[in-house]
């Protein structure tokens, strides 16, 4: 990795640890050989890969931005699971949409990563239950192997005031998932949470949160059922709602 770090440039490249190994090249003009040609030796390829195996997560970043062929051997090595449990936090995992398995093995091995909020202010669950990967946001057992490590998890909230209820609701996520968090939080489909919107957060956040985050937000009640209706929620997730709080069906979402 020494090595690595005193061939590679200074920058990072910036683009998510699981990209494929082939083009495009976010890079221009980049050489398809590194100066030391190891890739032209006698199994060359396998000595890099190895040699990239045992770098981090940053210090791959910048060997990508040497040459085309150190770029490729270090998004192979970042594609391989064992590497991703070892090197990515369970954040990074998340939000590059790993694979269920990788994700709940990081949980099984750092599992004190579960409760630490990102520098977005949302604890990995949410940050799961607001990936665009069907793949996780559909992993009960994921979902439970979480909750498992961290069950304050199921009652806290998002930066916007959501409960994980609200998020699986809102991301229409299967109802065993949502049974998984109302096992940790009963009370869940009943409660509405101020969700800050259109007007202004209260000072602590407003001393918090950047300046561009704070314009035309105001706090407003909302229900889980309200989040699955405002969502592409499925009707057996909005019947689950509703046969959970039936009161919701008339309850007004102040949205």
């Amino acid at each position: 990795c020494t090595a690595v770090v005193a061939a590679a440039p200074p920058a990072e490249l910036d683009e998510s640890p699981l990209t494929p190994e082939g083009p495009p090249w976010a890079a221009a003009g980049l050489p398809e050989e590194a100066p030391c040609a190891l890739g032209l030796l006698p199994g060359g390829d396998d000595l890099l890969e190895a040699a990239f195996a045992a770098c981090s997560y940053r210090t791959l970043a910048r060997a990508k931005l040497l040459c085309r062929s150190w770029r490729r051997a270090a998004r192979r090595v970042m594609r391989a699971e064992e590497w991703q449990v070892a090197n990515l936090t369970l954040g990074e995992l998340i939000a590059a949409g790993g694979a269920p398995d990788a994700v709940r093995r990081r949980v099984e091995e750092r599992p004190a990563e579960v409760g630490r909020r990102g520098r977005d202010g949302h604890v990995p669950l949410h940050a799961l239950l607001r990936s665009p990967s069907r793949a996780l946001l559909a992993d009960q057992a994921l979902v439970g192997a979480m909750l498992e490590a961290h069950p304050r998890s199921a009652q806290e909230r998002s930066p916007d005031g959501l409960t994980a209820l609200h998020l699986a609701a809102l991301a229409g996520a299967p109802v065993p998932v949502l049974e998984a968090l109302l096992a940790h939080f009963p009370i869940g489909a009943s409660r509405k949470v101020q969700v800050w919107r259109d007007g202004e957060l209260p000072m602590l956040e407003r001393m918090l949160r950047p300046a561009a985050q704070l314009e035309h937000r105001v706090g407003v009640g909302q229900l889980p059922l309200h989040a699955a209706a405002a969502g592409p929620a499925p009707r057996d997730l909005v019947d689950y709602l509703l046969g959970l709080h039936p009161a919701g069906a008339s309850a007004e979402d102040s949205c």
